[in-house]
């Protein structure tokens, strides 16, 4: 709705004045109706002020609401990216220590799956992979590290892992009746969705 101007409403009741004025000057006692008519009208533009006031004011609060909003999101995307910032690093000199290294190029050294018997002597190794990826899994879920990097950077390795490891999560759960033990690494392989003919294993031992 379009305001009408100060200045247009000044002109409207500068006009009733005069209009009113003349009147009186030429009719005498029939002035009275007319200036009945005459109040209307200022009635009628006292409220025309009233509305355009209220429509500036609307106006106003609304411009202001979509800048605060504007703002909240600004702040609060600069947060979530500060929060992933520091989440990744956090993730990165986990994965990326010497002990954790070592243990995932010895799990990615096995054939895929592995059996029971096979994976006996890696046992620390195996579950320090499962534990380390798992804590990758966590903090996605927990949105303190973007989902995406960490499926861009680990997801072909952790995919290769969960395919060797399997049986022996599945032998644990079982043993232990703790059904979701390592379930998000679990989850986070599955995403990967890279079949093992799609790894480069010598890459995937160097990381």
């Amino acid at each position: 709705m379009k305001c009408i101007s100060t200045k247009m409403i000044v002109s409207a009741g500068c006009g009733v004045a005069l209009t009113s004025f003349l009147l009186r000057a030429l009719l005498g006692d029939c002035i009275d109706a007319y200036i009945q008519i005459m109040g209307h009208i200022a009635t009628v533009i006292a409220v025309v002020v009233a509305v355009n006031a209220f429509i500036a004011e609307r106006t106003q609060w609304a411009e202001t609401q979509r800048a605060n909003e504007a703002s909240q999101r600004f702040h609060l995307d600069a947060a979530r990216k500060q929060t992933h910032s520091h989440g990744y690093h956090t993730l990165w000199s986990v994965l990326q220590d010497d002990k954790t290294r070592r243990a995932r190029h010895d799990v990615l050294s096995m054939p895929a799956p592995i059996s029971l018997n096979a994976a006996s002597p890696f046992f620390e190794q195996i579950e320090r992979v499962c534990h380390t990826y798992d804590f990758a899994g966590l903090l996605t879920e927990l949105d303190m590290v973007d989902r995406n990097a960490v499926k861009e950077t680990w997801g072909k390795s952790i995919s290769r892992c969960w395919n060797i490891v399997e049986p022996y999560v599945e032998h644990r759960r079982a043993r232990e009746n703790s059904p979701h033990l390592w379930t998000r690494l679990e989850k986070l392989a599955k995403e990967a969705h890279l079949e093992s003919r799609d790894f480069d294993i010598d890459t995937l031992l160097e990381n």
